[in-house]
């Protein structure tokens, strides 16, 4: 066998590798916005991996267990929650791939001390890493690439810087 012949089944194996982690990611991500929508918890706990974390835009890093926590107190303060993402660049390296998210987030609130009903909007960018882990990807880590920004009732708030 040639070196170009080599070359180009390294490329068609690698092809469809990508290939599949992408076809993946195109289930889990409506699985994902219904899990917002229902508040799943759970569901986020099954997708990821035991060593999962959590990085915001300031380095901070949480493990699964804090992430999680966070995510049920923020389901907690929510009447609706609704989730849509825009898939950017795919890389994968081995069993290892990697997605960028431009992510929105409507949110919701319950009423608060006000007894008024408020909508926060987190607008982010992420990368997730995603390991291959027998026959399934679980979520190894989400690393916020940038400050957020958050509106409530449609006006700027703090804490995205």
């Amino acid at each position: 066998m040639t070196l170009l012949a080599v070359v180009a089944l390294a490329a068609v194996a690698l092809g469809q590798t990508k290939k599949e982690f992408e076809a993946f990611l195109s289930v889990m991500e409506p699985k994902a916005a219904k899990a917002f929508a229902n508040k799943d918890v759970k569901f986020f706990e099954g997708i990821a991996a035991k060593e999962f974390t959590y990085q915001d835009h300031m380095g901070k890093t949480e493990n699964l267990k804090d992430s999680m926590a966070g995510m049920g107190q923020m389901f907690g303060m929510a009447d609706k929650v609704k989730m849509f993402y825009k898939r950017g660049a795919v890389t994968l390296k081995g069993s290892t791939g990697t997605v960028e998210y431009n992510s929105t987030y409507h949110i919701t609130l319950k009423p608060g001390p006000d007894k008024k009903v408020h909508v926060m909007t987190v607008k982010g960018k992420t990368r997730e890493t995603w390991k291959k882990m027998g026959a399934t990807w679980k979520v190894v880590n989400i690393t916020d690439t940038a400050a957020p920004e958050m509106l409530m009732d449609g006006k700027p708030v703090g804490g995205g810087g």
